[in-house]
């Protein structure tokens, strides 16, 4: 949808790098691939998509705890794709994009509601049990109005 007319997404990529890492700590690589993931459908446009990328980024800020709590728990492992992460630069980077997008009030309301779709979905992906923050409080909202 023309995201990466804004960033780079290839630099954003660690897939590859992931899939190495846990065949080198002696996960079978057929094991790799039967691990769920989720499903994201195709961006209608580029300020949803930069939505999503926000709550990705996010959730790749913890990065740096992963790798310190697996130096403390297995000295010997080396990660790739946690310590390939520059998180200054990529946050840098999306704010850079974010600016360039976000011109006019539609296009940050186009972007917070691919934000707070991507929370939805991070958090039924993670947790299908429990309801979202978002979904309680459009429930709410229905309550409060009828």
């Amino acid at each position: 949808p023309g995201i990466g007319d804004v960033i780079d997404l290839q630099a954003r990529s660690k897939l590859t790098l992931l899939v190495h890492d846990l065949v080198d700590m002696g996960v079978p690589l057929a094991r790799v691939l039967e691990i769920p993931h989720a499903h994201i459908s195709a961006f209608r446009d580029r300020r949803i998509a930069l939505g999503w990328l926000y709550v990705s980024e996010r959730s790749a800020a913890t990065h740096n705890i992963v790798v310190r709590e697996l130096a403390r728990r297995a000295p010997d492992v080396k990660t790739r794709c946690l310590a390939d992460y520059d998180g200054l630069s990529g946050r840098e980077a999306l704010g850079r994009a974010l600016d360039a997008v976000a011109l006019t009030p539609d296009d940050e309301l186009a972007i917070i509601d691919g934000a707070l779709h991507a929370f939805d979905h991070q958090h039924h992906w993670l947790c299908p049990q429990r309801p979202s923050a978002t979904t309680l409080a459009a429930a709410t909202l229905k309550q409060r109005l009828a």
